[in-house]
């Protein structure tokens, strides 16, 4: 593949760990797979008169690869058939930002943010959407980066006013989902980077502060600054 210019992210594949996904700057969708001896790159040629700018996600659901389209559109590419669909937007253009996925009996969907600073569900099965809002006098400005602990889902996001949120959703029963917004803030007064979240372990998150401070956040409330090297 000499020569072909890629845009970001990356996407790991969530069903084989020897295969990742990228985009080019045309808007091609790639494979890669790597084994022993060679790496055998596939092209996912894009549907017709759509320039895809960012893909999503990477089979969290099988056969599946989502994308966004410089229109805000949702696409999906099943593997199988290797044919693109348009799962169209919200009501609003989606922001060119990678996803996230939750893939459990209660729930299957793919939460994005729109151009409006909004966090937005779709539901895979059933292929409709949900606008989850924003906390109040701020819009969202990164991708939504999760964490599970126990039956709840934590979506860490940082607003235009440098704070940290997160949208914890309680998923026990498809019927029975409960979510809130939840105001972290800011790191002792200094403003977050709007950078996506990091999230290691189910109850800790890492993110960086506007003047370059590397700090971690638990889901019960406590700020740290991570030693620096000396």
């Amino acid at each position: 593949m000499a020569g072909v210019k890629f845009r970001g992210p990356i996407i790991p594949s969530s069903l084989d760990d020897q295969k990742l996904y990228l985009l080019t700057r045309q808007g091609q969708a790639m494979e890669i797979h790597f084994s022993e001896n060679y790496a055998k790159w596939s092209t996912f040629h894009a549907p017709i008169d759509v320039r895809l700018m960012v893909l999503t996600d990477g089979q969290s659901f099988p056969d599946s690869l989502y994308a966004i389209s410089r229109s805000g559109d949702l696409f999906v590419y099943n593997l199988k058939s290797r044919a693109w669909k348009s799962c169209g937007n919200p009501g609003a253009p989606l922001a060119l930002y990678e996803g996230v996925a939750v893939n459990t009996v209660s729930k299957q969907a793919l939460y994005l943010l729109d151009a409006q600073g909004s966090l937005i569900e779709f539901s895979v099965p059933v292929g409709s959407w949900r606008n989850l809002g924003h906390p109040q006098k701020c819009r969202l400005r990164t991708p939504p980066s999760a964490s599970q602990l126990g039956h709840t889902m934590h979506f860490f996001l940082v607003c235009d006013n440098g704070a940290l949120y997160s949208y914890d959703l309680v998923i026990k029963h498809p019927q029975t989902n409960k979510a809130r917004w939840t105001k972290h803030g800011l790191v002792h007064g200094r403003r977050l980077r709007q950078e996506r979240i990091v999230a290691l372990a189910s109850d800790i998150v890492y993110m960086m502060t506007e003047d370059g401070a590397f700090v971690e956040r638990s889901v019960d409330g406590v700020w740290n600054q991570v030693a620096s090297l000396q």
